[in-house]
């Protein structure tokens, strides 16, 4: 950093607003070269969502998990306090977005990393290094005693800020370890279905796999069809949304709870916006009718994440869960011509059994050296 930039952050420290106060009053921004850093201690006006939303449907290696949607209605359900919502801007142009709250010990996070797998800013690929400097020159110009470290959970291996954030944090006052985090479980996906089931399979569970497609189509009737953006009806969608719903609360242990507090107010807000934008499907199987599994799948550009599944128990010696995962990476390999399809977070054996192999995710921690 340079003495210039030295004096600007005390200077700024002094007369200004520090990032830890207050909290429903206003940052002051501060400019690096050509970019603008502005922070919100609230959740942002319609024209910066605008912008989020329009940054978010264009820039490459997106999910969901980074759009305004999907944020905002975890701030709001899970009443997260103390947002810090930091926006780089360039000519009044939005290059990027990185969304933290303040939490109760004093650290800077990225909102929610319980139940949002992937938290990799959404940066415009072209401005990556100026974002990270403007990022790290507001932080170290706001930076006060009321914080005591920032946090970036759950980073895949591919986030760009592995980079950046290591190489710049020394230059503006900052010390950057990476941890190891939770690991999530990806399949890489073949050619052809059948390529799949030998690549990824041992000839066990190949076995298993037929037998319970076999014994699910002498079940009766059965439907498999996804409900996405090309269905019209608004009210098509709240319903099948909430059949998908309903059945992940009739679960056992805590995954009943958990839909009921988290997920249902959570889908409620963003579910049907989410699909009306293409970025979510419902995978829904039907046996004589009646619903038999629904899979909630996310939808990115390396191909679809698998969120979660409800079944219905009284179909359960049809493998509906396994017959609904198996179906869809079916269609992401004959369909979508996917590469990878993404099981996310969670040791459960069957993701295993379906040839999910573990990848690392990180977590970045910065501490001011002063």
């Amino acid at each position: 950093m340079s003495d210039t930039q030295e004096n600007y952050s005390d200077q700024h420290r002094q007369l200004d607003f520090c990032i830890s106060r207050p909290d429903n009053g206003e940052i002051a921004s501060v400019n690096y070269e050509s970019a603008q850093c502005v922070c919100y201690c609230h959740w942002p006006p319609d024209d910066v969502l605008q912008q989020w939303h329009r940054l978010w449907s264009t820039a490459l290696d997106t999910s969901p998990f980074q759009s305004p949607l999907w944020q905002h209605a975890t701030f709001l359900h899970r009443q997260l306090k103390r947002p810090r919502i930091l926006c780089v801007y360039v000519a009044n142009k939005l290059i990027g977005i990185l969304p933290l709250r303040i939490s109760s010990d004093g650290d800077i996070e990225n909102p929610d990393p319980c139940i949002t797998d992937y938290l990799n800013p959404l940066v415009h690929p072209d401005y990556q290094e100026l974002f990270w400097k403007a990022i790290l020159n507001f932080l170290n110009a706001r930076w006060d005693d009321g914080v005591r470290r920032i946090q970036l959970h759950n980073l895949p291996a591919t986030a760009d800020c592995r980079n950046w954030i290591p190489a710049l944090a020394h230059q503006f006052g900052f010390q950057c370890m990476e941890e190891t985090n939770y690991p999530v479980n990806c399949i890489e996906l073949p050619d052809s279905w059948q390529g799949y089931l030998e690549k990824s399979m041992n000839a066990h569970q190949r076995k298993e796999i037929r037998r319970k497609l076999k014994n699910i189509a002498n079940a009766g009737k059965v439907d498999w069809f996804t409900v996405d953006d090309k269905v019209i009806s608004t009210e098509k969608i709240k319903a099948e949304l909430e059949i998908s719903l309903a059945l992940m609360e009739n679960a056992t242990g805590l995954k009943a709870s958990d839909t009921a507090d988290t997920l249902r107010p959570l889908f409620q807000h963003c579910g049907v916006a989410l699909i009306q934008a293409g970025a979510m499907h419902l995978k829904c199987l039907n046996i004589n009718e009646t619903p038999a599994a629904r899979l909630f799948q996310f939808a990115t550009q390396k191909g679809p994440q698998a969120y979660n599944c409800g079944i219905n128990p009284n179909f359960r010696q049809y493998s509906p869960g396994i017959i609904a995962f198996t179906m869809a990476i079916k269609d992401a390999i004959e369909q979508t011509q996917s590469n990878i399809y993404d099981l996310l977070r969670g040791g459960d054996v069957y993701k295993q059994r379906l040839g999910a192999v573990e990848q690392p995710t990180f977590r970045l921690v910065l501490v001011a050296r002063n």
